[in-house]
């Protein structure tokens, strides 16, 4: 992202790019939310294993009548750290109305980096309620929205994945344990067979 945005110099750049958000674009974690039956189930599995998207551990607590997902910074704050950051959200927000029908509303949104002078162009997707030069990265939603159901759930596809998305984790988390080739072939090999059959589901539970 970095790259690109040296490459292509309109600052609403992260913008239009989280707008573009689709299930492919995030791959198994994605397609796992997706699957869900409503909001707070994909939460948990967003929580669990967004890790594999992003990189940095979220946080998901309750504050007053919100639920908060946080994010602390790994690396000081740069313009590719910004960029990303808009395309994570922005993206969030949008997957997130795609996949309830709905429009959200986010009580609050905080970004690390300071106010652009772009600004304004969040409120469509995140609303008015934004703060610049937090120490995380954050955002809220109503409480009640967990309870929100998703279109085209689909239990079998959640299981699949659900599964796969662990084996990822772990294989992240220890990747020593897989320094042998016939561990490698194996990973491979289930991969392979793990792929084939959500393709297969895919073909007539997600658009």
């Amino acid at each position: 992202l970095a790259e690109l945005s040296k490459g292509y110099s309109k600052p609403e750049l992260g913008i239009e790019l989280g707008e573009l958000a689709e299930a492919g674009h995030g791959g198994i974690l994605a397609y796992l939310t997706a699957s869900c039956d409503n909001l707070g189930e994909a939460l948990i599995r967003f929580e669990r294993f967004q890790s594999l998207l992003y990189g940095s551990e979220a946080k998901v607590v309750t504050e007053g009548e919100n639920i908060v997902i946080r994010w602390h910074p790994e690396v000081e704050p740069t313009l590719g750290t910004q960029l990303s950051d808009e395309v994570l959200i922005i993206g969030l927000a949008c997957f997130i109305n795609h996949v309830i029908g709905q429009k959200v509303t986010m009580p609050h949104v905080s970004f690390i980096h300071s106010k652009p002078d772009y600004y304004q162009a969040y409120g469509p997707h995140l609303g008015n309620n934004l703060r610049f030069d937090c120490t995380t990265l954050s955002v809220e939603f109503p409480k009640h929205y967990l309870t929100l159901p998703i279109n085209n759930s689909e239990p079998t596809l959640k299981n699949i994945l659900d599964q796969q998305a662990e084996v990822l984790l772990q294989d992240r988390s220890f990747p020593q344990y897989e320094s042998s080739t016939a561990s490698k072939n194996k990973t491979n090999n289930d991969l392979k067979d793990f792929n084939q059959r959500v393709k297969s589901e895919l073909r007539h539970c997600i658009t």
